[in-house]
């Protein structure tokens, strides 16, 4: 009680000072919720801008010569084929799945009954899916049989089913897109959001025909059984060799082939929130203390 009782007659005779220390505590916990709810949000942000991609996935996409190469001029145009797909799948050692892709990204005109839209369409490999975090909600995914057969198949997003079928089962009906009648497999959903979630997704081989593209495709993607820097860094190297010696090109050439190694920039992305988290913990705590 003695104690107690000295304790309220310093706070009594010291108003001002008992105040103005409560209150720099107050605001030096206050500071340090704020600084690492920041620092939280920053981490979740980022960590959100790569929930479209496995974070493992490394990206190809043709480009054009910026060095010459055994007499070869500059300037030439780099297109990725079947051939380098194939390629890939039997010389690349330490790839999981692996995926070209034909992109048609202007809004294709489809149809159903008295109902039509524009929508987005891709070309892809059955392993694209594991690539790009797709789930199947309905029906299946494209298979081989599909790529082999060039099957008129379509793997449509909710969204696209929501609007068509309005909570009809889509599964065995049939949408013209272009003139070009697909039959309806399944319906995904993609992690990627609105815009992935809102396209249409037909077997590669049947995208090549339908749209002129020969064995052409746009990118080739694939992701690696090691999440490691290290390793991604050797398997990006290690693509670059085989297309080089395939196509002709100096694989030191960065203008060649466009290589978007996903791991390598989650890692960074990753170390920078690290950072950031910490230095803001930093001035909370000494704000605190300050207080």
């Amino acid at each position: 009680m003695e104690v107690l009782t000295e304790i309220w007659e310093t706070i009594r005779r010291h108003k001002l000072r008992t105040a103005i220390t409560g209150f720099s505590v107050a605001w030096g916990i206050f500071l340090l919720v704020v600084l690492l709810a920041v620092g939280k949000g920053l981490s979740n942000g980022v960590y959100y801008q790569f929930r479209d991609d496995a974070v493992n996935s490394i990206f190809v996409s043709p480009g054009k010569t910026m060095l010459p190469y055994q007499g070869m001029p500059t300037g030439r145009v780099i297109k990725l084929t079947n051939e380098d797909y194939e390629l890939l799948r039997t010389e690349l050692r330490g790839s999981e799945y692996l995926s070209g892709r034909i992109n048609r990204w202007g809004a294709e005109s489809v149809t159903y009954g008295s109902l039509s839209a524009g929508f987005p369409l891709k070309g892809m490999h059955p392993e694209h899916r594991h690539i790009e975090n797709t789930q199947v909600l309905k029906g299946r995914y494209i298979n081989e049989r599909d790529i082999n057969n060039q099957a008129k198949v379509v793997c449509i997003g909710q969204p696209v089913a929501d609007f068509f079928f309005k909570g009809k089962d889509p599964i065995g009906e049939y949408l013209n897109v272009n003139g070009i009648i697909y039959k309806v497999i399944g319906v995904f959903y993609d992690d990627g959001g609105d815009r992935e979630n809102r396209t249409l997704h037909i077997p590669v081989s049947t995208a090549q025909i339908a749209y002129n593209e020969g064995e052409n495709l746009h990118t080739l993607m694939f992701t690696i059984t090691e999440s490691t820097l290290e390793f991604s860094q050797i398997m990006e190297q290690r693509v670059r060799e085989l297309l080089a010696k395939k196509h002709k090109f100096d694989p030191r050439d960065p203008r060649a082939i466009y290589v978007n190694n996903n791991f390598e920039n989650f890692v960074k992305y990753n170390d920078l929130i690290v950072f950031i988290t910490y230095f803001v913990g930093f001035i909370g705590i000494m704000t605190l203390i300050a207080g």
